[in-house]
């Protein structure tokens, strides 16, 4: 009975999550003019293209085959959502800083301690209405990084090989869109979100797209971004891709007070587990030791419900996050 009123206890006092996206124009709809051209990214309300400055914008409105959607000269796709979407190149031949960016500041701050739950969306771009800028390679990402203020030498941040939320495949598929998720805990109070391939050459598992383009680069679409602290809100927030590390975890609700873990993929490293409650409160620890496939975690004794494990490498390179209910 003391668990029963300590948990409504807990209801009650628990902060109201609010159901919104904190990305403006998270699908690029809206603009102050059509784009014409390449590297229009300026057109786009809300977002910048920091570093490189030449993320190009895609929209229905354009005419011709530059920008236009569906077809354009960096490749063929319809929107994941509304008429319009963004293109960066994640890897250029003979440039290892080749990476464009696209960023725009959160509707509100971050609060250290509660997560946010992060989707956005992406295919390759590729076999476009013009060779010279049809992408021939393929590459990871991209992926999402939270920063308090952007940096303002990107020559010196390059490359961290690290990412807040960190897209590990590499995407073929120039028709289909990939649902990129996770979630995310700030340890400061994060203003703004960057999305590209924050990884080097020899970590981006660079491969041959068309050995008919001609661009010297992977290229990618982004539309869809979305984060928000309600963990239903964003589309997909918990659809993972096969390739991902967040997809080689499963999780079982156990009874007498465990979970169990298994892994189907993704490698069999070390990872540090937290059991934390959706106001970002830590629960417990746990080490899922390097080399086992399947892990019964024994917690201490605590009410039933749900919860958040978070599963990261030691090192930061990797994450994951699911969805828990602990039965009685």
């Amino acid at each position: 009975m003391k668990c029963a009123l300590a948990l409504l206890f807990l209801v009650l006092t628990q902060p109201i999550i609010k159901a919104q996206n904190l990305v403006s124009n998270g699908s690029f709809e809206e603009y102050t003019e059509c784009p014409d051209y390449f590297g229009q990214w300026p057109r786009v309300v809300g977002w910048t293209s920091p570093f490189l400055l030449s993320a190009d914008y895609f929209n229905r409105c354009a005419g011709g085959v530059v920008c236009s959607v569906p077809f354009n000269q960096f490749g063929y796709q319809e929107p994941a959502h509304g008429n319009a979407y963004m293109g960066l190149a994640t890897y250029q031949i003979d440039a290892a800083l080749g990476r464009e960016m696209i960023a725009t500041e959160l509707s509100e701050l971050l609060v250290p301690g509660v997560p946010v739950y992060v989707s956005y969306k992406v295919t390759t771009g590729g076999f476009g209405s013009l060779a010279f800028n049809s992408a021939d390679h393929v590459a990871k990402g991209p992926d999402l990084q939270f920063f308090e203020e952007l940096p303002t030498d990107w020559y010196q941040y390059l490359f961290p090989n690290n990412a807040s939320i960190e897209m590990q495949e590499v995407v073929q598929d120039t028709l289909a869109w990939v649902t990129v998720s996770g979630a995310y805990t700030p340890d400061a109070p994060m203003r703004w979100i960057l999305i590209a391939n924050l990884f080097e050459d020899s970590l981006s598992s660079v491969g041959v797209l068309d050995s008919g383009g001609q661009f010297g680069n992977a290229y990618v679409f982004v539309d869809d971004v979305c984060i928000s602290y309600d963990p239903d809100y964003c589309q997909g927030a918990f659809t993972m891709s096969e390739n991902s590390v967040r997809a080689a975890l499963h999780v079982h609700p156990f009874y007498n007070g465990s979970i169990v873990i298994e892994r189907a993929g993704g490698g069999l490293k070390r990872l540090e587990l937290e059991l934390v409650d959706y106001a970002g409160r830590l629960v417990t620890r746990g080490v899922l030791p390097s080399g086992v496939q399947r892990y019964e975690w024994v917690l201490p004794p605590t009410c039933t419900g749900a919860y958040l494990l978070l599963a990261n490498s030691p090192d930061g390179t990797s994450s994951a996050t699911r969805l828990v209910r602990i039965l009685d």
